[in-house]
C-alpha cells in the first residue's frame, strides 16, 4: 500500500521536472508584464497539467501505444531516475489507476484555469486544451 500511494503521489505525476516547466511558464509571465496572482495560477494549472500528462503518458504508453508491454529489450527506453516507464508492468499500480491520476490532475487544474478565465478571459482554454492534448501527441509520435 504504502508503495501504491508513492507510485500515486510522486513517481506517476513526476514532481521533479517543475523547474524545468515551471522556469518557462514564470518566464513567459515575466516577458509578459510580471509575476502577479495571475502568473502564479498560471504556474499552478501548468504544473498539474504537467504532473497529469506524466500520469496519462505512463498509461498511454502501456495502453494504447504498447512501448511498455511486452519484454524489457522491447520497451521503451528505461528511465532509472523515476521507474515510471514500468511502474504498470511491475503491478504497482493498474492502468486504471494510471489513467485515474492522471485525469484527477487535469480536472485538478480546472480550479485555476476557472479563475484565469475571470481574470484574464475565455481563450485560456485554448491554451488548456493544447496543453493536454500534448500527451496524447507525444505518446502516439513516439
Amino acid at each position: 500500500m504504502k508503495e501504491k500511494i508513492k507510485a500515486h503521489l510522486f513517481t506517476l505525476p513526476r514532481w521533479f521536472a517543475i523547474p524545468f516547466f515551471g522556469s518557462a511558464v514564470l518566464l513567459g509571465a515575466v516577458l509578459a508584464g510580471g509575476i502577479n496572482s495571475n502568473a502564479w495560477l498560471a504556474f499552478i494549472a501548468a504544473m498539474l497539467v504537467m504532473a497529469g500528462g506524466h500520469a496519462f503518458n505512463s498509461f498511454l504508453d502501456y495502453a494504447w501505444t504498447g512501448l511498455d508491454k511486452g519484454e524489457v529489450e522491447e520497451r521503451s527506453a528505461e528511465k532509472d531516475y523515476t521507474g515510471g516507464q514500468n511502474i504498470i508492468e511491475q503491478g504497482i499500480v493498474s492502468a486504471r489507476e494510471t489513467a485515474i491520476n492522471g485525469i484527477v490532475c487535469y480536472a485538478l487544474s480546472a480550479i485555476p484555469i476557472s479563475f484565469l478565465i475571470l481574470r484574464v478571459g475565455w481563450q485560456v482554454v485554448i491554451l488548456w486544451v493544447i496543453g493536454m492534448l500534448i500527451t496524447f501527441w507525444y505518446a502516439k509520435a513516439k
